[in-house]
């Protein structure tokens, strides 16, 4: 079983993870640190903050939601209890301006449901830190996944970049993206990893979206709807820093931006 981190998905036993985990292959990532990427590929990472009140406003359900995803051991009847009451309200008419901007991984019921969302090849000497999944203007997407390699390496920064799209259908809302090129830890530029390549148009069920949550359903696992929970990144910059890999271009930008 590959040493992927399992903070985003419900506890489970051994056995169980191990299944989980054992379809997806998985290529080591070589351990050195994250370079600068080319100004001609570099993302806009600043966006306007989230809507006055976002928090304040966040429903109940939301606020419990993201507690018990955040707890050490998550259960999940009462994740889904709460994506299920979340996902019966009606999707905002606009959902594309609520989708837009910087959104955090917090949750993933499932390893089939977190593929969209990560490059396949973190080894067995690597843990997901983190990953940060981007609705850009232009329908531009960018997914940042952060590792931690063991051993005194520190944390290396990948981003899979690519479009994506929104389309209607009565009162449900299909989002789909594909990803196109990547940028590695190095900050070269190369084609998407052989995963995603498979995989093609990634096709999700946007089940709620609000201004600080989103969940979405990429399908089934085992006849139960899997889930992913997202929530809103106010300073990408800030997030890039607490995981040790903003570049210092990111760092004086946004300084020059708080000022």
């Amino acid at each position: 079983m590959s040493a992927v981190s399992t903070r985003f998905l419900p506890a489970s036993p051994p056995t169980m993870l191990a299944s989980l985990f054992s379809a997806t292959a998985f290529v080591a990532l070589p351990a050195c640190p994250a370079r600068f990427q080319p100004a001609s590929r570099a993302s806009a990472l600043h966006h306007p903050p989230p809507r006055l009140g976002a928090l304040t406003m966040a429903s109940a359900d939301e606020v419990q939601l993201l507690t018990e995803c955040r707890q050490d051991e998550r259960s999940l009847p009462t994740i889904r209890r709460l994506c299920d009451a979340l996902s019966s309200t009606e999707l905002p008419a606009k959902p594309k301006r609520e989708l837009l901007g910087d959104w955090r991984l917090e949750f993933a019921s499932d390893a089939g449901a977190v593929s969209p969302l990560t490059t396949g090849e973190i080894g067995q000497f690597a843990v997901i830190e983190g990953v940060v999944h981007r609705f850009l203007k232009d329908n531009l997407v960018e997914t940042i996944e952060v590792a931690r390699q063991f051993g005194p390496f520190g944390n290396t920064r990948r981003g899979l970049n690519g479009k994506w799209s929104l389309e209607r259908s009565g009162t449900e809302v299909c989002l789909r993206w594909r990803y196109t090129y990547l940028i590695d830890e190095y900050g070269r530029e190369r084609d998407p990893p052989k995963l995603q390549q498979e995989a093609g148009t990634h096709e999700v069920k946007l089940e709620y979206v609000s201004s600080g949550l989103i969940l979405l359903s990429p399908g089934e696992e085992n006849g139960e709807k899997s889930l992913l929970v997202l929530s809103r990144v106010p300073n990408l910059v800030e997030w890039l820093e607490e995981n040790r890999v903003a570049r210092e271009e990111e760092i004086k930008a946004n300084a020059k931006v708080s000022s």
